[in-house]
C-alpha cells in the first residue's frame, strides 16, 4: 500500500444481515464502549461485556454467535456471551482447518 492511500475495499465480500434479536441484554446499554470497546482498552472490558450477554436467553445468544461467526475477517466486542478474542480464535481455527482439508 502507498503512503496515504487507503486500501480498496473488497468487492465479493458478503456481509451477513443483522439478525433480529428483541431479547438481547446489550439493546439496554446505550454505551457501545462497553460491548464494543476502544482496541486500546480491550484487555479490560471482557467481563463487563460478558456479564451483559448472561442476561440474554439461550436461543438469542446462538443467533448472536452465529452472526459474529459468519462475519468476514475479525469481530470486535462480546458477540453470544464470547469474547472476540475466542470468536477470532475459533475463526482462524477454522480456517486453517479448511486449508488442510483442501476445501
Amino acid at each position: 500500500m502507498r503512503e496515504g492511500i487507503p486500501p480498496v475495499p473488497e468487492r465479493d465480500v458478503v456481509y451477513p444481515p443483522m439478525p433480529d434479536l428483541p431479547d438481547a441484554a446489550c439493546l439496554d446499554i446505550h454505551d457501545p464502549e462497553i460491548m464494543h470497546p476502544d482496541p486500546r482498552a480491550r484487555g479490560q472490558w471482557a467481563a463487563g461485556a460478558l456479564m451483559v450477554c448472561k442476561r440474554c436467553p439461550a436461543d438469542t445468544k446462538r443467533s448472536c454467535l452465529d452472526y459474529a461467526l459468519a462475519w468476514p475477517g475479525e469481530v470486535s466486542g462480546a458477540w453470544g456471551g464470547v469474547s472476540e478474542t475466542e470468536i477470532n480464535q475459533h475463526k482462524r481455527d477454522r480456517n486453517k482447518q479448511r486449508v488442510l482439508a483442501g476445501t
